[in-house]
Order: C-alpha cells, then structure tokens, then sequence
C-alpha cells in the first residue's frame, strides 16, 4: 500500500511538474475538433475546459480570488453578448446590410462570442462558485477545530 502510494504521489507530481494536464486537455481540443461540438463533443469539450480551469487555479488559496473569477466570467459572458447583439449585428446591418450578416467576419465573431459564453464562461463561473464553496468549508473546519495555523483564506 505504502509503494503504491508512492507511485501515485510521483504521478501528481508529475502531472504538475511538466503540466501533462494542459497536454491531456490539447489532445481532447483536437478530438473535439475532429468529433464535432455534438453530443459527446460538448463533453469532451466541457472536461478540457475544466481541465484548463483546474491548472489556473490549482495554487489559489483565497476566496476572494475565486469570487473574481466568477464574477468575471459571468461579466465578460454578460458583456460580450451584449457587443454582439447591441453593437456589432446593428452596425453590420447599418453598414453593410442585410447580407453583411452572413459575411465570413459576423460570424467569426459570432463564433467566438457563443463558444466563449458556452465553454470558458460557464465553467468559470462554475470553477469560482466550487472554489469559493470548498474554501469556506476549509475554513469553517480550520475555525472549528482550533487550527488557525491552517486556514487557508
């Protein structure tokens, strides 16, 4: 049990040494480029998100900075959104018309705007309010038994 534990303990370190998660969450960005954002690419696409959240933030020790992590990614979700739908489809159809809608640069940033709401900004709300959560139940354990010498906030 102690070899065993031993190996997995150099696993992790492994992993955060040469950062093999962020090689691990490029490999499922490609097979979600070749898969498509369908059923089970979305998945896939929600886990390497994930992935590249958990290596952000995997030294924070403070609440407050996972409470600006979802506030900023329910703002920037909030704000580009609004870019898109107030700002640059009028202006487009101002500009160029109705058929400058369909040229190759709306929807570039159509595309953006839609994936970065759907993937970076969901789950950074997400990552923030699990972050916060985790880290007041540490805190709340640390108070409780007397620890103060662990508190992690």
């Amino acid at each position: 049990m102690k070899k065993a534990l031993q190996i997995f303990g150099a696993i992790v370190k492994a992993f955060q040494r040469y950062h093999l998660l962020l090689v691990l969450a490029g490999l499922l960005i490609i097979s979600v480029i070749f898969y498509g954002l369908h059923d089970r690419g979305m998945i896939i696409a929600y886990v390497a998100t994930a992935i590249i959240m958990a290596e952000i933030v995997y030294r924070w020790r403070k609440i407050t900075y996972f409470l600006w992590l979802a506030v900023g990614a329910f703002v920037s979700s909030i704000f580009l959104s609004f870019l898109h739908e107030v700002v640059v489809i009028p202006l487009v159809r101002l500009l160029l018309g109705g058929g400058g809608l369909n040229s190759f640069g709306v929807r570039i940033f159509h595309d953006f705007v839609s994936l970065w709401v759907l993937f970076p900004g969901i789950m950074g709300i997400i990552t923030g309010l699990l972050g916060m959560l985790i880290l007041a139940i540490f805190k709340g354990v640390g108070l409780i038994s007397g620890n103060r010498s662990r508190n992690l906030t």
